[in-house]
């Protein structure tokens, strides 16, 4: 600490350092730890604080960043931008900064009458001189950022005129910050919201075919079991889940009455219920997913050597969710009963797995589901 330096000498050590910090803050949080961080240790302030204004019946401001001592000088301390009121009570210089929207400057805290009740914190404290600059932004005050010195008249009128500039640029990162995780969340909020939709239309799709029940849903149970197993990151996941989600809602064209057919479908049958994956790749082409989600709808009856469809498409071509996807279906399939045929069991699904590891199905994803599934970390299907 140098609270002994020149004072312009200091007020210019905060502008440099603080202006060189503040473009490399990843949040607001981090750039008023920084503010308050760096008045201290290259500035060379007593203590330093940041408070931003809430709008509660009280009017508070919370402090939400300090220096190490201006923590404990704050504990217990209740601060208000107030004004107005008899049983108000003295705003303090932090207060007035906020209310005033200028600098509100305490020469010493020892003869400042308003701030009797601070004089022994101040004392304990080694504080005589404060000044208070409000984080301005629109017009409007969205905190203050708050200095102590150990001398009295710690801060003369070209102190206060570079941290004034200084505390109003601060007012101006905070706020791109604000808005930038406003806009993350409205992103987020919409994404979410899309998210549901089409759940709710994988959902309709099924409620249609009354012998597949729950088999998107146990799909992307299954595919979640193995993208942990190989490792994937948990939005990795997240995309696939949803992709198998609605992996079948191109089913919602197909009629009722060969879904639930019992017996063998006839050629033109078949090609009907094929046609499902190009129907729910067109119903959800146009989404703006982070994830390839479109195309594991397209692929998921794809297979390595080309003998699978739509398109008859070679492993290399194939997306490596789909490939997830097609291993995951084909286990709750076998699983599962259908109207033609009953359930086979988990055995018979794993021998099919590991009979064409490599010709049909994508060799590592065989392995991450059969380890998963002997590790027993494949829920609601056992071992008969």
């Amino acid at each position: 600490m140098i609270d002994g330096a020149s004072t312009i000498h200091r007020a210019l050590r905060a502008l440099i350092s603080i202006n060189k910090a503040l473009p490399h803050c990843a949040s607001e949080s981090e750039l008023m730890s920084n503010v308050c961080r760096l008045a201290v240790d290259e500035a060379g302030y007593r203590m330093a604080w940041i408070g931003v204004r809430e709008y509660d019946v009280a009017q508070t401001i919370r402090p939400v960043a300090y220096s190490v001592d201006a923590q404990a000088y704050l504990d217990g301390v209740e601060f208000s931008w107030r004004v107005g009121s008899v049983d108000a009570g003295p705003a303090g210089p932090a207060g007035a900064a906020i209310r005033d929207l200028q600098a509100s400057i305490v020469e010493d805290v020892l003869l400042e009458s308003e701030l009797v009740p601070w004089r022994s914190r101040s004392i304990q404290f080694q504080v005589r001189s404060i000044a208070a600059f409000p984080l301005l932004y629109g017009g409007n005050a969205i905190g203050v950022l708050c200095l102590y010195t150990s001398r009295p008249d710690g801060f003369d009128p070209t102190d206060v005129e570079v941290l004034s500039d200084l505390s109003g640029t601060i007012g101006l990162c905070c706020a791109s910050h604000r808005q930038h995780s406003l806009h993350i969340d409205e992103a987020e909020r919409m994404s979410r919201s899309i998210e549901q939709t089409v759940i709710a239309m994988g959902e309709l799709a099924e409620v249609r075919d009354p012998f597949r029940g729950a088999h998107q849903k146990q799909v992307a149970r299954l595919c979640a079991a193995i993208a942990l197993e190989l490792g994937l990151r948990e939005d990795d996941v997240r995309g696939l889940v949803l992709g198998a989600e609605i992996h079948d809602v191109g089913t919602i064209a197909v009629p009722a009455d060969i879904l639930s057919k019992p017996g063998k479908l006839d050629a033109t049958e078949f090609s009907r219920v094929k046609a499902h994956v190009q129907t729910g790749y067109s119903l959800i082409r146009n989404i703006a997913f982070r994830w390839p989600i479109a195309r594991m709808v397209l692929e998921h009856h794809e297979r390595l050597d080309g003998t699978g469809y739509p398109y008859g498409r070679l492993g290399p071509d194939l997306c490596f969710e789909g490939k997830i996807l097609a291993v995951a279906d084909v286990v709750d399939a076998m699983c599962s009963a259908r109207p033609y045929r009953p359930a086979l069991g988990p055995e018979a699904a794993l021998t099919e797995l590991l009979a064409n590891r490599g010709r049909l199905y994508d060799p590592e994803v065989v392995d991450a589901f059969a380890t998963a599934f002997k590790g027993g970390r494949i829920r609601n299907y056992a071992l008969a």
